[in-house]
């Protein structure tokens, strides 16, 4: 179902990393020369450098903390649009298949009236009785797997969104959890007097490890979804399949027997 496999492929492409693009604080000398070679001048622009981006840690935590818990929402917000637009699809799949069968009633009762008419003996007429009888019990068996292969299909494609859901929020979490440790290790850095640089350069390498181990499993999801997608659509279709050769062989069957009722009648009246 091409419509149900778009709205999981735009949900797994909701990417969070995003967020974590932000500037990390960069100390100005103020002018002070870095060319005058004073160890004094650099060991105080070093340490004010340090301080700056000790400081800033709460406002990095809150940018990020705030993005992520705003594009999760929005996330959020898709998950619970697609939920909706599915069982709208489903409404509608339900509504077509109600109109195809009415008008294939109809065209069955036009068809039996027909062979009725044609019918003059009490052995043609008992023949096309038994053939009616036999029609209509498989087309209630062929309605009942389609109707059972259609309640399946659509299960599995809500437990599919549930878990999906679950598992991008766990993402999530995961991707908060790295920034989180990120942080706390430059705090870290910080207590023990590491120098600015080494700091900002170790968060920037951190952050960005957060941020592709993010992306790369919101990938891995994605291709899971297609997977499974694809699997429970292959499952509803070979289920089908085998409901209609079944109808198939039955009908045959039945219309052989009908035939033999009527040996003078052309094939293509019955």
């Amino acid at each position: 179902m091409k419509t149900t496999s778009k709205l999981f492929t735009s949900l797994s492409l909701s990417v969070f990393a995003g967020a974590l693009f932000v500037s990390l604080p960069v100390y100005a000398h103020n002018g002070e020369d870095d060319t005058s070679g004073s160890s004094n001048k650099v060991s105080r622009a070093s340490s004010l450098e340090q301080a700056v981006i000790c400081k800033s840690f709460d406002s990095i935590t809150s940018k990020t903390t705030t993005e992520i818990s705003k594009r999760r929402g929005s996330s959020d917000g898709k998950w619970t649009q697609s939920a909706s637009e599915i069982q709208a699809k489903r409404a509608e799949w339900a509504a077509k298949v109600a109109t195809e069968r009415a008008e294939s009633a109809k065209k069955r009762a036009d068809n039996f009236a027909q062979l009725e008419a044609l019918a003059t003996t009490d052995a043609q007429k008992t023949a096309v009785a038994l053939y009616e009888g036999k029609v209509l019990a498989a087309v209630a068996a062929r309605q009942a797997a389609y109707d059972a292969n259609f309640e399946a299909y659509f299960k599995a494609v809500d437990a599919l969104l549930a878990s999906q859901k679950t598992n991008s929020g766990g993402d999530v979490d995961a991707f908060k959890a790295a920034v989180a440790a990120a942080i706390e290790k430059a705090k870290t850095s910080c207590t023990n007097g590491v120098s600015g640089e080494q700091i900002k350069t170790q968060l920037k390498t951190d952050l960005k490890a957060a941020r592709d181990s993010f992306k790369s499993q919101r990938t891995g999801d994605k291709s899971s979804i297609k997977a499974q997608l694809e699997a429970i659509k292959k499952t509803r279709k070979d289920a089908n399949t085998k409901a209609r050769e079944t109808f198939k062989t039955t009908l045959e069957a039945a219309r052989t027997e009908l035939k033999a009722a009527f040996p003078s009648t052309d094939d293509t009246t019955i």
